[in-house]
């Protein structure tokens, strides 16, 4: 499958350098094949370059899910920057606010306990937010 194809420089002389951003980019490991085309069609193969999305974007895994109202729930952060500041909501489904807090985070792996956003809650469906200044991620908790 073809994700892009970049038009290059016509009898450059002169280093060209060129990039693309892959919006439809899947979490975990994604590959990609390098070719170039020149232009009497003979295809050069530049090799294959590994991606790895969860190193690299702000990424969030709630667990454990599903939980009790008695055991403590942890949200793991995986954010790219130095010291990022993450705001963590948990709302019922009909959008009303249970819990708020904000996190300050590392770059890397962050665990957020959220026994007191999660201790006594009813049996049911709820939605965890977490925003940074880059990102909204949603996660469904379903507590048993």
């Amino acid at each position: 499958m073809i994700i892009t194809q970049l038009k290059g420089g016509i009898n450059s002389s002169s280093l060209l350098t060129y990039s693309y951003t892959d919006d439809q980019i899947l979490g975990g490991l994604s590959y990609y094949r390098l070719s170039q085309t020149d232009l009497n069609g003979h295809k050069t193969l530049l090799g294959i370059r590994v991606v790895n999305r969860n190193m690299l974007d702000f990424s969030v895994r709630l667990y454990p899910n599903p939980a009790s109202g008695s055991n403590p729930v942890h949200l793991l952060l995986n954010t790219p920057s130095e010291s990022d500041q993450v705001w963590v909501v948990i709302q019922d489904l009909n959008g009303r606010e249970i819990w708020a807090n904000t996190a300050i985070t590392s770059k890397g792996i962050n665990d957020i306990q959220l026994s007191e956003g999660t201790a006594g809650l009813a049996k049911g469906l709820y939605l965890i937010t977490a925003t940074s200044a880059q990102t909204v991620y949603k996660q469904k908790l379903l507590i048993q």
